[in-house]
């Protein structure tokens, strides 16, 4: 008796390959599939800031703030200077209504000169 044995080897997708699948099922509104995507580009590389950035946004979407504040701080403990972090975070402490807590990131935002500081800014006076 003849055994066949039929090895399929999965090729491990890169991180930037679960981004884009992750990015497109977000498009979608399929939120639930993307985190599992985004979480994946982050286990394939934990350093992959694009990854927390748009889980953070799916957080947000989803009012997780908690979730999402701790995507952003994570972006923010590899690169203290990433603005969009700072953005979406001043963005969590308006919905928290933490006010004092938004506008510290609007300040940093405004020191490096963003224009997100204008957006942010905007939203701080609508609270």
């Amino acid at each position: 008796m003849i055994l066949t044995v039929a090895f399929f080897f999965c090729a491990k997708q890169s991180p930037k390959e679960h981004f884009k699948k992750g990015t497109t099922l977000y498009a979608e509104g399929r939120y639930d599939e993307a985190i599992a995507e985004y979480q994946k580009a982050i286990e394939a590389d934990s350093t992959y800031l694009k990854a927390y950035i748009n889980l953070g946004a799916i957080y947000f979407k989803k009012k997780m703030y908690e979730e999402a504040s701790s995507q952003f701080e994570t972006v923010l403990r590899y690169q203290p200077y990433h603005m969009k972090a700072h953005y979406n975070l001043g963005l969590i402490q308006l919905e928290l209504g933490k006010k004092d807590e938004a506008k510290k990131h609007y300040e940093y935002l405004k020191s490096v000169r963003s224009n997100l500081a204008d957006h942010l800014w905007d939203r701080i006076q609508k609270k």
